[in-house]
């Protein structure tokens, strides 16, 4: 990190990186003294009831990995967790995937209210802690978007 020069005014300019995301597993780490993953065990797996999502799979759970094919029909290797593997290392299946949602529709429990605060809003595109934009008018709404000006679920 001694060698990034910063080209920007933070907090003026949007761009898209997944290096703050590992950032904040490692610091995780360091102020719990818990791996990443335990961490998201405890706090959210445990609690959601979601016994098959993993960033690190057991054996019996690699056996039933779905396998991936590229753009010429031939099967692609499982990608390999990056760093801490925060930034896309979960894998999960389509039961633990239906407790999230659920988990994340309780907003008597304050993990989940705090999830869904706007922490940036630019010009009516809003960014929640859960990574979920919330656009002000139909007219931006994407697939990975929830209704208008609500926060409800989306991926971690």
């Amino acid at each position: 990190m001694h060698s990034i020069t910063i080209d920007t005014v933070p907090g003026f300019k949007y761009g898209y990186s997944n290096i703050d995301t590992e950032l904040i597993a490692h610091i995780l780490e360091n102020v719990y003294g818990e791996t990443y993953e335990d961490l998201l065990k405890k706090y959210i797996w445990d609690v959601a009831g979601m016994p098959d999502t993993r960033i690190n799979l057991t054996e019996e759970q690699r056996s039933r990995l779905a396998n991936g094919y590229g753009e010429t029909n031939k099967l692609v290797p499982h990608m390999a967790n990056s760093l801490w593997g925060a930034a896309g290392g979960l894998k999960s299946t389509v039961p633990d995937m239906i407790r999230y949602m659920k988990f994340q529709l309780d907003e008597s429990n304050p993990l989940i209210r705090k999830s869904h605060e706007v922490i940036y809003d630019n010009k009516g595109m809003k960014l929640a802690y859960y990574c979920l934009f919330i656009p002000k008018n139909k007219e931006y709404i994407t697939d990975i978007t929830a209704e208008p000006l609500v926060c409800k679920t989306g991926f971690l």
